[in-house]
């Protein structure tokens, strides 16, 4: 198996675990109604760093003196904290959908970027994976349904900021790669991640060990999809250029859409499943590049 078709792989597989935010979201926030998204977010983090740093120091692999610390203290700062905090307020100033569609537009960015950071090729094939991914992506979140969408210029800088702050999350991670393992990138960025989110949380911060049955659900969320998903995704960044990768983790809202669909009834309508399509016609184009194009 080439290297190339590894990283596409792992993106999928990232993707595919990703998607189980959603699910695992709905059932804590149904467990306890005083938890935030923003305070999900907290404990996911934090625990999956705490994971990892308790693995590596029972095997004898904690080696902090090697440590990039003004990168990861960057990459907690915008990619992780930054990012999840003005995602929460664009979905409250314009709604899950319009939050969504304005975050997609991330590839966009890390394209951009990595084209004079990286030196990645801004080829045509990436421009149009861009477009239709994009645009499924917007089908998927129901942009045909004006009621979902809320409009106003806040909260389109504020959706718009998820999206760049998102593609730094990206950027951060390839050049992390380049020096640290993916689980030392994971562990360092989402645990100084965890502290800087830590005031926003500090309210709810006993609320799982008060409420024993929230643990298990946040230990499954910091394993699943933030541990599993993002080794995935990072090892991919070994790969495959990260402009690609980024692309490629459009799979997610297909992913979710399927899984909403099979733990909560939620049906695809006919927009929907057209803009899956799109997303995935989008990867096929990328995956058309052929090797050296992309």
């Amino acid at each position: 198996m080439s290297r190339e078709i590894a990283g596409f792989i792992l993106v999928a597989i990232a993707a595919l675990l990703w998607a189980t935010l959603g699910p695992f979201y709905k059932t804590i926030l149904a467990l306890e109604p005083r938890f935030t998204p923003l305070d999900i977010v907290f404990f996911r983090i934090a625990f999956t760093s705490l994971i990892i740093f308790w693995a590596k120091t029972f095997r004898g692999k904690l080696s902090p003196s090697n440590v990039d610390w003004a990168l990861f203290f960057a990459y907690a700062l915008i990619g992780v904290a930054l990012f999840y905090t003005v995602y929460a307020y664009a979905i409250d100033a314009i709604g899950v959908g319009m939050a969504a569609i304005l975050m997609y537009t991330a590839p966009a960015w890390v394209a951009i970027i990595s084209h004079f950071l990286f030196k990645e090729r801004l080829t045509v094939f990436k421009i149009v994976a861009i477009i239709l991914t994009f645009s499924g992506s917007a089908l998927v979140a129901k942009v045909y349904k004006p009621e979902t969408l809320r409009f106003n210029l806040y909260g389109v800088f504020l959706g718009l900021g998820a999206g760049l702050t998102y593609s730094f999350y990206n950027i951060f991670n390839k050049l992390a790669v380049r020096r640290h393992s993916p689980l030392d990138t994971l562990m360092y960025s989402m645990g100084l991640g965890a502290i800087f989110l830590l005031p926003l949380s500090f309210r709810n911060i006993m609320l799982p060990f008060h409420r024993l049955n929230l643990l298990p659900w946040l230990l499954a969320l910091s394993i699943i999809p933030s541990l599993g998903g993002g080794f995935c995704y990072i090892t991919a960044l070994r790969f495959i250029p990260v402009s690609v990768a980024s692309i490629m983790a459009n799979l997610e809202p297909v992913a979710a859409a399927v899984m909403g669909a099979i733990f909560f009834g939620e049906r695809m309508e006919g927009p929907q499943m057209l803009g899956a399509s799109l997303i995935i016609g989008g990867i096929i184009v990328l995956q058309a590049g052929g090797r050296g194009k992309i």
